[in-house]
């Protein structure tokens, strides 16, 4: 979250959209959930948004907006959302 907010405050950067590529995880346990869910949540709260890729259906379930099959297509939803 420490280097979400940096990012975002440095200067010309008008990204307001965080993607999390979950190509690689196999598998996610309850803190993980846990830790993605409390993500969601503060950059909700502080007028951001949290994109994820390809996440398992534990993710799907837990935080269900913004879920995408493929980076490609959350990039091409960012453009043209």
């Amino acid at each position: 979250m420490k280097w979400i907010i940096h990012e975002e405050a440095a200067p010309g950067n008008e990204q307001h959209t965080t993607l999390i590529m979950m190509v690689d995880l196999v598998s996610i346990d309850t803190s993980g959930i846990a830790s993605l869910e409390e993500l969601y949540k503060s950059l909700v709260s502080s007028g951001k948004q949290l994109a994820i890729a390809n996440p398992r259906w534990q993710v799907i379930k837990r935080i269900g907006e913004r879920v995408f099959l493929t980076v490609a297509e959350a990039i091409d939803c960012k453009l043209d959302c």
